[in-house]
C-alpha cells in the first residue's frame, strides 16, 4: 500500500503519526513547500522505530513534487491558504480555489486510482473544488465533513447522560461551520430517541441549543487557546481510512457530493453516506423533518453563497 500526504501542517502531522502507528502501508510520500522542515519531521518519526512500539515500519520520504506521488492507494490533502494571510473570506476561498486546481490535477495525473481523503478547510467548500478540478470519480473523493463535531455531540449527550458515548447515536449534518445543525428527530440512545431516553433514565431533557452550542464553541476554545486543532481531525480522518480501508461499511457524516438528495443538488456537503472500499458507496438520504430540511438548505445556501 503507498500512501500520499499532501500538506504537512499541524493537521497533516497527526494524519502522518495516525497512519505511522497503525496503517498497513509500506511507503508513506509526502509532499510540502517546505521540504527541510518535512524532512526533519519524518527523521523524528523514524526516531522512534527502533523502540519497537510499531508492528510494521512504513517507508516514508519526501516528495520533490508531485510526480513522487504517483500510484498511491490514498491521498490525503491537508493543504490550504492560511486565514491569516489573508482577511476577506471570499479572497481566501479564491486563493485556495486555485490551490485544490493545482492538487486536484496532480493527483488525477499521478494517482488518478486513488481515494482521496481531504482536510483542507473550508472542507466542503475544497472537496468540491478537488472534482471539479480532478474529474475524479466523485464517490472515490470524500471531505472529512462532520465527523469531529459528530463526535463533539456525542460526547455532550454522553456527559449529560452519564453514559458511554458508543452508546450514542447522533450526527451533526450540513456546512463544517456554523450553519451546521443537528437533526435531532434521529438522535437516540441506546436504541431510544433521547427525550425518551431522559424519562427512562429520569433526568432532565437536553437543552438542544446548548448542546449545538458546545459543538460549535469547543472548536474555537481549542482554536483560540492552541492556535490549531489537531489530534480531534486526525483521529476523524483515520477512522475514514480505516472505513474504506478495512471496507467497513460505516455511515459517517463526510463531505458528499449530492446529487439531489435532501433537493441538493451539485453541492457538496456534510451528508450521511455509507464509507467502504470504493469511498462512498451510498449517500442516504434519511427521512427528516421539515424543519430539518429547512435548515440543511440554508446551510446549503450558505455554501454557494461562499463560492459565488
Amino acid at each position: 500500500m503507498k500512501i500520499g500526504i499532501i500538506g504537512l501542517g499541524m493537521v497533516g502531522k497527526e494524519v502522518l503519526l495516525y497512519l505511522f502507528q497503525f496503517s498497513a502501508s509500506q511507503e508513506i510520500v509526502v509532499y510540502d513547500i517546505n521540504k527541510a522542515r518535512t524532512q526533519a519531521e519524518i527523521w523524528d518519526f523514524e526516531d522512534s522505530v527502533p523502540l519497537g512500539h510499531f508492528n510494521h515500519y512504513s517507508h516514508m520520504r519526501v516528495a520533490e513534487d508531485y510526480s513522487d506521488i504517483k500510484d498511491c492507494d490514498y491521498v490525503f490533502v491537508n493543504a490550504s491558504i492560511p486565514a491569516k494571510n489573508l482577511t476577506d473570506r471570499r479572497a481566501l476561498l479564491a486563493e485556495n480555489e486555485k490551490l485544490m486546481r493545482e492538487i486536484g490535477q496532480a493527483v488525477a495525473k499521478y494517482s488518478p486510482n486513488a481515494i482521496v481523503i481531504i482536510t483542507s478547510n473550508p472542507v466542503d467548500a475544497m472537496t468540491y473544488y478537488f472534482i471539479k478540478y480532478s474529474g475524479m470519480p466523485h464517490h472515490r473523493v470524500l471531505g472529512s465533513g462532520d465527523i469531529l463535531d459528530t463526535v463533539r455531540l456525542r460526547r455532550y449527550i454522553s456527559m449529560h447522560f452519564d453514559v458511554s458515548a458508543t452508546n450514542v447515536t447522533s450526527f451533526v449534518l450540513g456546512e463544517h461551520g456554523n450553519s451546521s445543525f443537528v437533526p435531532w428527530s434521529i438522535a437516540q440512545v441506546a436504541g431510544l430517541h433521547v427525550d425518551e431516553f431522559s424519562k427512562v433514565k429520569g433526568v432532565p431533557l437536553i437543552n438542544k441549543e446548548e448542546a449545538m452550542q458546545f459543538v460549535r464553541q469547543r472548536g474555537l476554545d481549542i482554536y483560540n487557546t492552541r492556535g490549531y486543532t489537531d489530534h480531534g481531525i486526525g483521529a476523524s480522518v483515520y477512522t475514514i481510512f480505516s472505513a474504506v480501508a478495512q471496507n467497513e461499511s460505516r455511515i459517517m457524516p463526510v463531505s458528499a457530493l449530492l446529487h439531489g438528495e435532501y433537493g441538493i443538488d451539485n453541492l457538496v456537503i456534510g451528508a450521511l453516506s455509507v464509507v467502504g472500499k470504493n469511498g462512498i458507496e451510498k449517500v442516504l438520504e434519511y427521512p427528516l423533518t421539515d424543519e430539518e430540511l429547512k435548515l440543511y438548505h440554508t446551510s446549503a445556501n450558505f455554501i454557494r453563497e461562499a463560492m459565488k
